[in-house]
C-alpha cells in the first residue's frame, strides 16, 4: 500500500503548479470547434435555412467512422475548406502549426464527445487527431531550413527505406518511487521525459519515478520513421540528392511504401541526439578525489537541488538534427483517399487476396475506352521499352511477368512478404538487356538491373 493511503498519516499536500492558459490556442480551439459543429448541427448556421455544401459531407463521414471505429483515429480536413471558412485563423494555424496542434485535437474530440457521445464512449482510449491535406505550401527537401520549425507545409520526394511500426509514449503518468504519488500527465518532448519533481511537498525525490502504462492518461501511438529522398526534379546540377527523415504517427503508418512518391504534410522539427548526450564516450569532465564521506555530502547536496537542466550533463557539444513531422501522407498527385477512406492494408488477415482500386469517374470512363480498343495487346507490349526497337517476345515476357503473378500473401497467414520476380535474358547483349530493366523501372520503382544496381528513375 502506497504512504499516502496509510490513514495513520497525514495528509500529504501537493505543490500544484498554476498552468497559464493559452488564449491564442482557446482561441484556435472555439473555431475549428465551430467549423466541424456546423457540419453536423446545421442550426449553427448563420442561414439555419441552409445545409452544408455536399463537398464537406467527408467530413462528416469521417467523424462518424471516428466515433464508432476502434481502429481509426484521424479526420482529415482539406486545407481550401478551413481557409474558406476563416482565413485569419487559416494563417496564424500555418505560422504555428506545431503550438496549436494539441488545441485542433482537442477542438475534435469536443465534438465527437458532444454530437456522438452514445458511440464515442464506447471506442476505446485511442486519442483522435484532426490534421490536413492539400497544403498548397510546398518546400522542397533542400529548402528546410531553421525559420521553418513549426510552420505548416508539404515536402514532396521518394521513400527509400521505412522502419518497423512501433509504441511511442506521448503523453506519460509516472508515480513517485518514493512516496507513491502519480504526477500529473507529461508530454514527452520526442524523447523520454520524466517529471522535474515530485508533487508532494514533503517529498524530496526528483529522479526516481517509474512510468504508469495502464493509466487511462498516458496515452501511446504507432509510430514509423521515413526516409525520404527529394525528387530528380528538385536536385541543382552537379549535387547529391538530401535525404530527410520523415516520422508518422497514428493512421499514418504502413501508408508509404519504399520506392513511392509522396507528399508528406506536417511541420518541420527539431529532436536532440539523446544518443550522444549519454555517450560516456564523448564526456570530458576532470574530477577531484574525494573520499566517501565528502562524495555521500556531495550526493546529499545534489538531490537537495532543483532542475539543473544542461548543467548536470557537463561540458559537452549539443547535437540537433532536423526531421519533419509528417501528419498526412499522399501520394505525388495529391490523392489522399488512403487516408480519408481508410484504404489501406489492416493486417488482420480477412481481406480478400486481390487489391481493390479506387478510380474516379473519368479514370473509369478512360479505361473503359482502351478496353474496347482492338489489338490491345499489342499495344502494351510497345509501351514496355519504348526506347528499344523490335524484341516484342522479350517486351512481352516482361508485360505479363510483371501484370501476373499470384498475392505472396498466403491467406492463411498474417505475415507480409516480398515478392521478387527475377527474369534472365539470353541472346541480348548486356546493354539492351540494361535497357529493358530500366523500361520496366519507369513501372515499377522496385525495379533492380541484372547487376544488381537500381537504374535511373524516371523523371
Amino acid at each position: 500500500m502506497n504512504l499516502t493511503e496509510d490513514p495513520a498519516l497525514p495528509p500529504t499536500t501537493t505543490n500544484d503548479v498554476v498552468v497559464e492558459v493559452d488564449a491564442d490556442g482557446v482561441r484556435m480551439r472555439d473555431t475549428v470547434h465551430l467549423f466541424l459543429s456546423r457540419l453536423v448541427d446545421p442550426t449553427l448556421l448563420q442561414n439555419p435555412a441552409l445545409e452544408p455544401p455536399q463537398s464537406l459531407q467527408y467530413i462528416v463521414e469521417q467523424l462518424t467512422r471516428i466515433s464508432s471505429s476502434s481502429t481509426w483515429a484521424t479526420c482529415v480536413v482539406r486545407w481550401s475548406d478551413f481557409l474558406v471558412f476563416d482565413e485569419n485563423t487559416a494563417v496564424v494555424l500555418e505560422n504555428d502549426y506545431q503550438r496549436f496542434m494539441p488545441f485542433v485535437n482537442s477542438a475534435l474530440d469536443g465534438v465527437l464527445s458532444q454530437y456522438f457521445a452514445e458511440d464515442y464512449n464506447n471506442r476505446g482510449k485511442c486519442t483522435p487527431t484532426l490534421v490536413f491535406s492539400h497544403v498548397p505550401r510546398c518546400l522542397t527537401i533542400r529548402s528546410l531550413r531553421a525559420s521553418t520549425v513549426g510552420q505548416l507545409c508539404s515536402i514532396k520526394g521518394v521513400v527509400t527505406r521505412t522502419s518497423q511500426v512501433r509504441p511511442e509514449l506521448v503523453v506519460g503518468v509516472f508515480r513517485c518511487g518514493d512516496c507513491g504519488m502519480e504526477s500529473v500527465p507529461v508530454p514527452q518532448q520526442f524523447h523520454y521525459t520524466e517529471p522535474p519533481a515530485c508533487r508532494n511537498t514533503e517529498c524530496e525525490n526528483k529522479n526516481r519515478f517509474q512510468l504508469v502504462p495502464n493509466h487511462p492518461q498516458t496515452t501511446f501511438v504507432d509510430w514509423q520513421k521515413l526516409r525520404m529522398q527529394e525528387d530528380a526534379n528538385n536536385i541543382p546540377a552537379g549535387c547529391m540528392p538530401r535525404t530527410m527523415e520523415v516520422i508518422v504517427r497514428g493512421d499514418a503508418v504502413e501508408v508509404a511504401k519504399p520506392g513511392d512518391r509522396v507528399v508528406a504534410v506536417g511541420c518541420p522539427i527539431v529532436v536532440p541526439e539523446v544518443m550522444k548526450l549519454l555517450n560516456q564516450a564523448n564526456r570530458r569532465e576532470v574530477q577531484r578525489q574525494t573520499t566517501t564521506g565528502q562524495r555521500a555530502q556531495q550526493e546529499a547536496q545534489a538531490d537537495l537541488e532543483g532542475a539543473t537542466g544542461l548543467r548536470a550533463l557537463g561540458v559537452r557539444d549539443l547535437h540537433y538534427r532536423m526531421c519533419f513531422l509528417a501528419t498526412t501522407i499522399t501520394d505525388g498527385t495529391g490523392d489522399d483517399r488512403k487516408m480519408t477512406e481508410a484504404v489501406k492494408e489492416v493486417g488482420d488477415g480477412t481481406e480478400a487476396d486481390h487489391t481493390e482500386v479506387h478510380l474516379t469517374t473519368a479514370e473509369r470512363v478512360r479505361v473503359q475506352q482502351i478496353r474496347r480498343q482492338d489489338g490491345l495487346l499489342k499495344s502494351l507490349t510497345a509501351c514496355v521499352a519504348p526506347h528499344i526497337f523490335k524484341h516484342d517476345v522479350v517486351k512481352l515476357g516482361l508485360l505479363l511477368q510483371l501484370a501476373g503473378g499470384g498475392s505472396p500473401r498466403p491467406p492463411w497467414s498474417t505475415l507480409h512478404y516480398v515478392a521478387i520476380l527475377t527474369s534472365a535474358s539470353w541472346g541480348i547483349p548486356p546493354r539492351q538487356s540494361h535497357s529493358f530493366s530500366s523500361g520496366c523501372r519507369t513501372m515499377r520503382l522496385e525495379g533492380c538491373t541484372p547487376a544488381g544496381r537500381h537504374p535511373p528513375r524516371a523523371v
